[in-house]
């Protein structure tokens, strides 16, 4: 956090964001990919289940 302090006495705070690399946000980028395929792979799993059992 950042104070910044005016003329008038009022004080203002300003967070001061992380700047990312790119390797960080290759790796962000990676991650959220990773979790939707995650995700598919699961659906696939359970819907086969699925149709097997309707079987």
């Amino acid at each position: 956090m950042k104070k910044q302090v005016f003329e008038n006495g009022s004080i203002k705070t300003k967070k001061i964001l992380p700047i990312k690399t790119e390797k960080e946000k290759l790796v962000e980028r990676l991650e959220k990919t990773k979790s939707v395929l995650d995700f598919y792979n699961q659906k696939e799993k359970i819907l086969k289940i699925l149709r097997e059992t309707r079987e």
